[in-house]
């Protein structure tokens, strides 16, 4: 299970099965402000935006953010 904890509207959500990027990549890109837990793997997953995967002056899309993780034993 992914929970996934939104700071902009005071929500947390749960998601069953496989990570559920595109819902993800949406509410980033809509400015919201999250976290995802992964009970699956035991990671806190920390989005941001890879700024080295496009160039000055380019716009960015759904495929410059991407996860960081980072271990946590409940």
């Amino acid at each position: 299970m992914y929970i996934v904890i939104n700071r902009t509207t005071g929500t947390n959500t749960n998601y069953l099965g496989t990570f559920p990027y595109d819902e993800l990549i949406e509410l980033l890109e809509n400015d919201n402000d999250i976290i995802v837990m992964s009970k699956y793997s035991n990671t806190i997953k920390v989005p941001y935006l890879d700024t080295d995967s496009y160039n000055y002056g380019e716009t960015k899309s759904n495929h410059d953010w991407t996860f960081k993780d980072y271990h946590y034993s409940p």
